[in-house]
């Protein structure tokens, strides 16, 4: 379910942004031509844009906040995954649901949930690998 969710996410941001990049390139030429036709014979007009800037006002690029955003929420997910078993989400939860299901005789749920915490595990090891490169990749470009 969380991968059709992150596959819709995808797509709905690749369509804003070819329907921004079409606005970009199609307003200035559109608003050009209708100058020029609206103009009288002979004379040429110049449409002019202005810039807005993406800089927020706090004086960091906007790229900024967002790995500060992306980083808040790679802490908080390893503070779920390593949480203990009373923390739901979590691998040891997962683990002691497996442990559950097998006692209770649902050994193809219990099979499902020590997939997902085995999942689970592989990718806390991934966070926790690339947390520390990604703070140096934040205290390089954004302080």
């Amino acid at each position: 379910m969380a991968r059709i969710a992150r596959r819709a996410a995808v797509a709905a941001g690749t369509a804003a942004i070819g329907m921004a990049a079409i606005v970009a390139f199609a307003v200035p030429a559109a608003t050009a031509g209708a100058a020029g036709t609206a103009g009288t014979a002979g004379t040429a007009s110049v449409a002019t844009t202005t810039a807005v800037s993406t800089a927020p006002a706090t004086g960091k690029p906007h790229v900024c906040q967002r790995l500060d955003r992306f980083e808040q929420r790679g802490k908080t997910a390893v503070a779920r995954l390593g949480a203990g078993a009373d923390t739901k989400g979590s691998v040891a939860w997962l683990e002691a649901k497996a442990e559950a299901a097998t006692k209770a005789g649902n050994n193809d749920r219990a099979t499902r949930l020590s997939e997902r915490a085995q999942r689970r595990t592989e990718a806390l090891a991934i966070f926790k690998t690339l947390g520390p490169q990604f703070d140096a990749v934040i205290k390089a470009h954004c302080a």
